[in-house]
């Protein structure tokens, strides 16, 4: 059913009853990689022997696009096996060196990722940037590495003061809010997810919350007393939140690049104790980084590109392993894993916990919610959107547009013979260089007739609009955003002009 872009009003109805899916994904890294089956391993929840489903080998490499021309997609169609790498170059929590040698060595290491990778490359500086996404040909990628902007990652360097315990304070907040907001992104990615961390440091406490060298003779017990324990339920609640999106971390050493390569312990000690140490060095928190997520540290002052190009291969012997647990309870609790081979001299990485689904969440306040569909670097799977382009007839600055919402991605809810969704939509244009135009939203109820319900299930199709749409001359992209205003789901799509 086609429909023109104004949405009709919202109708209230009774909701579906929840998803009954009761089986849990988790990936996991096997060395030597010898094509694994379910009968090679022994998988253990909450030390009680576990039955596994399904093992499948992770599928490297981008997936070939069956799409017509002009046309684009948040769903690649592939297998849920798919790889994806997220390649994080830090700014904020590196002092990059600010010279020739430095910029060449970062664009060496990014030009190690293979022109087959399916790798994007996000800048964390004055905010979270996108350098390259997913869908970008090795030429492409090549040349937006080459007009990498390096002052994005240079920041003023602190001095030693009260006032710089408050900026590293900051550093945290941004740091963390960034990498919760990755893990979002790539939540309804299917398949093997890995962050590639680039960074000089990595801020999370190792030390509990009642540890300590702190006195109340130190000028600033209380308030490091209070950050500490702050700090220790943020890195908790990182870990976990990495763990949901099923999100493995690969921290990458970028010290011999910065202006301090000799640093050992990380500043998050500045505001967490007045003793050196507490916090854990910089390699003991990659460690744990990577093994409370089953991904794996690259440090010990190798060139950036072959840390890197190490972080990239390991995923190449991944898998996807799925069971059903023996009970299942939707209140987000964690539940230890291990996994083992019983093939000797085969080694198995695999975070040490998952965690339960937590019971369903209000939406929230679905203006935000669309701002943030539209202002999200990568895009966003958990609704589909598929989005046809063609160049208007009559108007050579218009663009004809067609956008397809997957209706299995949407909660639909029972009105005597039809079926309700409550959406947002949202459309900006925008540039590389961070300015947006024309930006429409509008939220309203989209029905489907119940003669049509069975084939939207089976395809995703019932939901189309056509539209026209005026083509700012600055523009270089479009980026459309969904959400449902019935669940917390939000989807978007990017599409270069």
């Amino acid at each position: 059913m086609r429909r023109v872009l104004l949405i009709a009003a919202a109708l209230a109805a009774p909701c579906l009853a929840a998803d009954a899916r009761q089986s849990i994904e988790v990936t996991f890294v096997a060395t030597p990689s010898a094509g694994l089956t379910s009968g090679d391993l022994k998988l253990t929840v909450d030390g009680k022997d576990q039955p596994i489903a399904g093992v499948e080998k992770i599928a490297a490499g981008k997936t070939a696009s069956n799409l017509p021309p002009r046309t684009f997609s948040n769903h690649t169609g592939a297998e849920r096996t798919q790889d994806a790498s997220v390649i994080l170059v830090d700014g904020v929590n590196t002092d990059w060196r600010n010279d020739a040698s430095a910029r060449d060595e970062l664009t060496r290491a990014l030009g190690r990722i293979g022109p087959e990778e399916r790798a994007a490359i996000l800048i964390l500086g004055k905010n979270l940037k996108l350098l390259s996404d997913f869908s970008d040909s090795s030429a492409d990628r090549a040349a937006k590495v080459a007009a990498l902007a390096y002052s994005d990652l240079i920041r003023p360097i602190n001095l030693t003061s009260r006032a710089e315990m408050y900026q590293e304070q900051q550093r945290l907040t941004d740091t963390y809010s960034n990498l919760r907001a990755i893990a979002g992104m790539l939540k309804a990615v299917p398949g093997r997810k890995n962050l590639l961390w680039i960074s000089a440091d990595f801020p999370l406490l190792l030390g509990r919350p009642d540890e300590g060298n702190l006195h109340p003779s130190d000028a600033d017990s209380d308030v490091q007393r209070t950050a500490k324990l702050g700090y220790n339920k943020d890195a908790d609640d990182l870990i976990r939140t990495l763990n949901l999106a099923g999100v493995a971390v690969y921290p990458v050493d970028a010290r011999r690049v910065s202006l301090d390569p000799l640093r050992r312990q990380s500043r998050v000690n500045s505001i967490t104790t007045s003793g050196a140490g507490e916090a854990g060095t910089i390699d003991d928190i990659m460690k744990h980084l990577a093994d409370q997520t089953g991904g794996a540290a690259f440090s010990g002052g190798k060139e950036l590109g072959d840390s890197l190009r190490g972080a990239l291969d390991d995923s190449q012997n991944a898998y996807v392993l799925t069971f059903t647990p023996a009970k299942w309870v939707e209140d987000g609790s964690p539940h230890k894993l291990k996994l083992q081979a019983k093939t000797k001299g085969t080694q198995i990485r695999i975070r040490p916990n998952y965690y339960a689904p937590s019971p369903a969440m209000a939406p929230g306040d679905p203006s935000p919610r669309l701002a943030m569909a539209l202002s999200a670097p990568l895009d966003l799977p958990e609704i589909g959107l598929t989005v046809h382009l063609n160049p208007d007839p009559a108007d050579a600055a218009s663009l004809s547009v067609s956008l397809e919402i997957d209706s299995r991605t949407l909660q639909l809810t029972r009105q005597g013979e039809n079926w309700i969704a409550v959406v947002g939509l949202g459309i900006v244009q925008g540039n590389a260089a961070g300015e947006q135009f024309g930006r429409q939203m509008q939220s309203g109820g989209i029905t489907i007739p119940g003669a049509d319900y069975a084939k939207a299930m089976r395809d995703g199709s019932g939901i189309h609009f056509d539209f026209k749409l005026k083509r700012d001359p600055k523009a270089s992209f479009l980026r459309f955003g969904v959400i449902d205003q019935k669940t917390p789901k939000s989807g978007s799509l990017s599409v270069s002009l």
